[in-house]
């Protein structure tokens, strides 16, 4: 009997013990605090008085409003933001963050997430982004012309679309041929984005004289020629192309 006894009572403990574990277990990983300065994007302080907020893809994390205070002349701001525990779509340690103050996007993103992280933050100015693009033409027929893009200046983020562009004749002052728009995706400081068109214009006169104009809402009146003819250098590859030199754009977006 006494063994019967000492081995239930040994079961309830155990018992006991792993529903601790697992109470323990269930509870939520509380959330990271980040703290830091908030600064223009000239380096001046940021206003006081904005909404801070940390978003994790399209889900705003932050646990509480918080707003952005002054302190010994410097702009700083005090947030916690929650994880996948105790909120859908917040990601865990290794997610990244995006903040937003005043509903403008800043840099740099976060992804050391832990309990206490200092982090100064800058007002990120996205009323412009800057493109890089570049034409290729195939030298055995040169109306074949394709696009590549690059919304970063990354070496590694160059992208050729595909499909040959189709040049239609546009009449303008001078005769030119011009191709159907490409979208070009550009993620923002914030985490959002924006497509930017951009099309290839050719003289009829001189076939030659290659430009870019660009347009980022897509709306027929948005379209800008940027100045400067493309210049073109010849590319040894499978078949033999002329490519123009990278070409930076920048494209207003308000």
């Amino acid at each position: 009997m006494n063994r019967i006894r000492l081995w239930i009572i040994a079961a309830l403990a155990a018992a006991l013990t792993l529903s601790i574990i697992g109470v323990a277990s269930a509870q939520p990983t509380p959330p990271s605090l980040f703290t830091g300065n908030v600064t223009n994007a000239d380096g001046s302080p940021a206003a006081a008085g904005l909404s801070v907020e940390a978003y994790v893809g399209d889900t705003n994390c932050t646990q509480s409003p918080a707003v952005t205070t002054t302190e010994n002349g410097a702009t700083k701001y005090f947030v916690a933001v929650e994880n996948s525990s105790t909120k859908a779509g917040c990601g865990g340690s290794d997610s990244v963050v995006n903040f937003r103050v005043g509903g403008q996007g800043t840099t740099p993103a976060n992804n050391d997430r832990g309990g206490f992280v200092r982090l100064n933050l800058t007002l990120a100015d996205d009323s412009a982004v800057t493109i890089y693009v570049s034409v290729w033409r195939l030298q055995a027929d040169p109306t074949r012309l394709f696009i590549s893009t690059n919304p970063t200046g990354d070496p590694s983020d160059w992208t050729t679309h595909s499909g040959q562009l189709v040049m239609t004749e546009y009449i303008g002052r001078n005769r030119w041929d011009r191709s159907d728009p490409r979208p070009v995706e550009v993620t923002l400081a914030d985490g959002s984005a924006v497509t930017i068109y951009v099309s290839v214009w050719r003289l009829q006169a001189d076939p030659t004289r290659l430009f870019i104009s660009t347009n980022p809402t897509g709306d027929p009146s948005d379209w800008t020629t940027h100045s400067g003819q493309l210049v073109m250098t010849e590319y040894i590859g499978r078949n033999r192309w002329d490519r123009s030199d990278p070409k930076p754009v920048e494209v207003e977006l308000e």
